[in-house]
């Protein structure tokens, strides 16, 4: 039997896991890792205001209870890491949420990652680098950054973007050789 297809170009793929990729950086600025905990800020002397969610936004916010971290809340609500860290970055940039880290008692595994000094500012430039690269269709050396950056990060937050941005650059590779006969 031949199964469905859906024809989505390369470049489109491509795009928008670069795209990703750029959203987690900023993400990160506010949400340094998955591992944080969310939880209510105060909210200042007449200050207080209305608050227009999406549902999926409220969904995020009704489990916030100061004791899941975002991977948890993010399981729990059967949302992607990426779409709980996005929702909490806004959270956290309009004040209604503050992040704490969570204590060594927490119970909440610590990663490998948590165990080392946070090296992952660096390795943002690994990211970056490769973009710049696949944006002036310099794919090889796209790829050698981004595997380089997983090679020392593949367990954080961005990782899986930057797998499907290295699936997505191999498709294209793949496919730009196949039409030129490579």
């Amino acid at each position: 039997p031949d199964k469905p297809s859906v024809a989505i170009s390369t470049e489109s793929v491509l795009m928008a896991a670069a795209r990703r990729i750029d959203e987690w950086s900023r993400i990160a600025d506010r949400v340094p890792s998955l591992e944080v905990i969310p939880e209510f800020a105060e909210v200042a002397e007449g200050h207080a205001g209305q608050l227009d969610l999406l549902p999926s936004e409220w969904e995020v916010l009704t489990m916030i209870d100061s004791a899941r971290d975002l991977r948890r809340i993010a399981l729990e609500v059967g949302r992607s890491d990426f779409d709980v860290a996005k929702v909490v970055y806004g959270l956290v940039s309009t004040g209604v949420v503050r992040l704490r880290q969570a204590d060594r008692h927490s119970r909440v595994s610590p990663t490998a990652r948590d165990a080392q000094p946070d090296q992952h500012g660096p390795a943002l430039a690994l990211v970056r680098q490769g973009l710049a690269a696949a944006r002036e269709s310099r794919f090889d050396e796209a790829l050698q950054a981004w595997r380089q950056y997983l090679d020392r990060h593949a367990d954080h937050a961005d990782a899986p973007a930057v797998r499907d941005g290295i699936a997505a650059t191999e498709r294209l590779v793949s496919a730009l050789e196949r039409l030129h006969g490579l």
